[in-house]
């Protein structure tokens, strides 16, 4: 079998098992450098053939639902491309980038999570290093957050420095499609969101600034 073949057959194979299928995830992470205390959130990735959508969650009499979070953005995902939507002050923006594709596999780690076989690998994305345990046994080439691309389901993964994990802690069957209302977020290149958010952080007060409380009240200074 010539790698086209093979290529093409993983596909097929993959949207066959792969219609509608959600993943929810645990989200452990420290949201101050300076500070040791870590918080908890969840998120779901939904997964459609080799479409996915990446969203918060909020976990509430051992269900996962829909809500707003601290890590509140959406990254919906296809073979070529990823679509990363979130807001920054009163910007509510969207960005394109290429899927990342630069795994190297860890030998020796084969081993055995929730009576999934899996394998580690490693990669470096967004200033860190990151370790992934992925299992072939779903063949589900996807991840939470921007991770993808390994021949299997990502079930766990963590930044070395420890600031931020994903793990799996559940996975199910779905017919349940919402729409996302992303009519209202504006395309931006990420050099100029980054550029934005700098010179925000600058000088704040230079700007219209936009805050919005934990009761959905929102105010303009």
């Amino acid at each position: 079998m010539n790698k086209m073949t093979f290529f093409l057959a993983f596909c097929l194979f993959q949207m066959t098992w792969s219609q509608n299928i959600e993943i929810s995830y645990r989200v452990k992470f420290r949201p101050q450098k300076e500070n040791h205390f870590m918080r908890i959130e969840y998120s779901l990735l939904k997964v459609n053939g080799l479409n996915s959508e990446y969203i918060p969650a909020k976990k509430m009499n051992d269900s996962l639902k829909i809500d707003e979070t601290y890590l509140n953005f959406i990254i919906l995902q296809d073979i070529s491309q990823l679509k990363y939507y979130g807001s920054f002050n009163d910007l509510q923006f969207f960005y394109h980038e290429k899927p990342i594709n630069n795994w190297v596999i860890i030998p020796n780690s084969a081993g055995v999570h929730n009576n999934y076989k899996t394998q580690q690998a490693k990669i470096q994305l967004d200033g860190r290093n990151w370790i992934a345990t992925f299992t072939s046994d779903i063949s589900i080439s996807k991840g939470p957050y921007k991770f993808q691309g390994l021949p299997g389901l990502i079930i766990e993964i963590h930044s070395e420095d420890q600031d931020y994990s994903f793990e799996m802690i559940g996975l199910k069957h779905t017919k349940e499609e919402k729409n996302l209302h992303l009519e209202n977020y504006k395309k931006i290149e990420k050099k100029k969101l980054q550029l934005y958010i700098s010179e925000f952080l600058k000088d704040p007060a230079s700007k219209k600034l936009f805050l919005k409380n934990s009761y959905g009240d929102t105010f303009d200074y």
